[in-house]
């Protein structure tokens, strides 16, 4: 089924789980452990280089530091957080 398929029913939403089902034995998704650690990295990463973001934002788009801060780094570790909660 594509995004293009205007058809949505219980055959393909169960011919959608079997193939996500398949890909998952396959090992090709990563285990929870290696999930968390990574968004910990990422928040640290976030709240390491928040200057240099906020720099780059306003470089780039103009955007105050205040604003870069607000809608883009502590939102993004908001989003983390939460993540990482409901994990």
């Amino acid at each position: 089924m594509t995004v293009n398929d205007k058809i949505w029913n219980s055959e393909s939403a169960k011919k959608i789980v079997a193939r996500l089902r398949k890909t998952y034995k396959t090992g090709k998704t990563h285990k929870y452990s290696w999930r968390i650690k990574q968004l910990k990295q990422l928040k640290k990463a976030l709240q390491d280089n928040s200057k240099l973001i906020s720099d780059a934002m306003a470089k780039d788009l103009g955007l105050s530091s205040t604003l870069t801060d607000f809608a883009e780094v502590r939102t993004k570790n908001t989003t983390i957080t939460h993540c990482l909660f409901y994990m």
